[in-house]
């Protein structure tokens, strides 16, 4: 075979090499998808946000008005909620919980889509210690437990050591069920959010005087 026919027979040959790897190459980038993600699986690996559940109308009622000073003067909505009417927003509509049911659903990029971040801002609340206890197995005291008085004891007998921030309990002063001192603490540290400055670093002590393993009996 001469030297040019050969020539010829190699630039074909590498042609179709190269046209081959063309196509291989570009098959994987045109069949790779985007990575897609469902609202509430967001939602779920993020610890410092809850879904509002059905029943908390005064958390519904706090986003109803962030969603309507949001839409004020338009007379189509961000969600098209239906009855929406903008020269009578004072009432919330049961439109926007079933559109936080039906969003939750939805696929995103992630946390930076727009979709997402608005069913953060009107369909979540955020995250108290409760939830916190709640995600690790473990449940608040119920109002007659009587494990109340046992921890109410060990309080005082514990000369307030991993105290729950601002409770003192003197050791002179006796139980009172449902009234007394750690129990109206723990209501209210059981419900502050995460982040709220006076809890600071008092998960364990809430966790201790506050819950129980879920399941545990009184």
């Amino acid at each position: 075979m001469s030297s040019a026919v050969m020539k010829v027979a190699l630039g074909l040959s590498g042609a179709s090499v190269a046209s081959a790897g063309g196509i291989y190459l570009s098959g994987i980038f045109t069949s790779r998808k985007e990575q897609k993600f469902s609202i509430k699986d967001l939602v779920a690996k993020n610890k410092s946000i809850v879904p509002i559940a059905l029943g908390e109308d005064e958390r519904w009622e706090k986003v109803w008005t962030s969603y309507k000073t949001k839409n004020q003067g338009k007379t189509v909505d961000s969600w098209n909620l239906e009855g929406w009417d903008h020269t009578n927003t004072s009432t919330k509509l049961p439109s926007l919980s079933a559109k936080c049911s039906v969003e939750s659903n939805k696929m995103v990029d992630g946390p930076n889509d727009k979709r997402y971040q608005d069913f953060v801002s009107w369909c979540t609340r955020k995250a108290e210690f409760k939830d916190k206890l709640i995600d690790m197995g473990y449940e608040a005291l119920e109002d007659s437990d009587p494990k109340w008085q046992e921890r109410f004891n060990s309080y005082k007998e514990n000369n307030n050591q991993n105290k729950i921030p601002g409770l003192e309990i003197p050791t002179s002063e006796s139980y009172v069920a449902k009234t007394n001192k750690l129990q109206t603490e723990c209501k209210s540290a059981l419900t502050a959010e995460i982040d709220e400055v006076k809890y600071k670093n008092s998960f364990d002590s809430i966790r201790t005087w506050c819950a129980k393993k879920k399941g545990e009996a009184n």
